[in-house]
């Protein structure tokens, strides 16, 4: 992705978002409808379920997120 481009997340598909490039980088998400979605409580305390452990394994080719380039 490029500064100013979007992208749809169809429901139910699953997705996820990886910076590789060295700049920081900036989202924005946009749930319809509006409300709070569970996992973002979860992420703000570190309670996430780990994949392949307390959650589902990952789809083929999805990478598990991290803090590092890949």
């Amino acid at each position: 992705m490029r500064a100013g481009q979007a992208v749809y997340i169809p429901h139910r598909v699953f997705h996820q978002l990886t910076n590789t490039g060295a700049a920081p980088m900036r989202m924005i998400y946009c749930y319809g409808p509006a409300g709070d979605v569970a996992h973002w409580r979860q992420e703000l305390h570190g309670t996430l379920p780990r994949a392949g452990v307390e959650a589902p394994p990952l789809p083929a080719g999805a990478w598990p997120q991290s803090a590092e380039k890949p």
